[in-house]
C-alpha cells in the first residue's frame, strides 16, 4: 500500500476549510435571525413594512458586516493581531515597557519643550 503524504495534507486542509465555512454559516444565520427580530420590532415601531424583510436580506447583512471589518482591520483580523504581537515582542526584546520617545512626549519633555 502506497501512502501519499501530500494527499493526506490536502484532505486535512479541505476538512479544516469545511469547518471554517460551517462556523461562518452559523454566524450568518444567527445574525440573520437577530436582524429579522430587530426588523420586526423596527417595522412595528415605525410602521414601515420594508423593515419586516431585514432577516431575508443576506446581501445587505453581509455588506453591513464587511464594511466595518475592512475599516477596522485593514490587514485582516489575524494580520492586526500578528502586528500587535510583533510590536509587543520588539518592546520586550529591547527591555522597554514603553518606547522612550513616547515617555518623553507623555511627560512633556520632548525636544524643544524642555526648559
Amino acid at each position: 500500500m502506497i501512502v501519499n503524504p501530500q494527499a493526506n495534507q490536502a484532505k486535512a486542509a479541505h476538512e479544516q476549510e469545511d469547518e471554517y465555512l460551517a462556523v461562518g454559516a452559523v454566524i450568518v444565520v444567527a445574525l440573520e435571525s437577530r436582524s429579522a427580530a430587530f426588523g420586526g420590532w423596527l417595522a412595528d415601531v415605525t410602521q414601515i413594512a420594508w423593515f419586516q424583510g431585514l432577516g431575508e436580506s443576506v446581501g445587505l447583512l453581509t455588506g453591513v458586516m464587511f464594511v466595518p471589518c475592512v475599516l477596522l482591520f485593514r490587514r485582516g483580523i489575524v494580520g492586526e493581531c500578528a502586528q500587535w504581537m510583533e510590536r509587543r515582542w520588539r518592546m520586550r526584546a529591547r527591555g522597554l515597557e514603553r518606547p522612550a520617545q513616547h515617555e518623553a512626549v507623555r511627560t512633556g519633555l520632548a525636544e524643544g519643550q524642555g526648559g
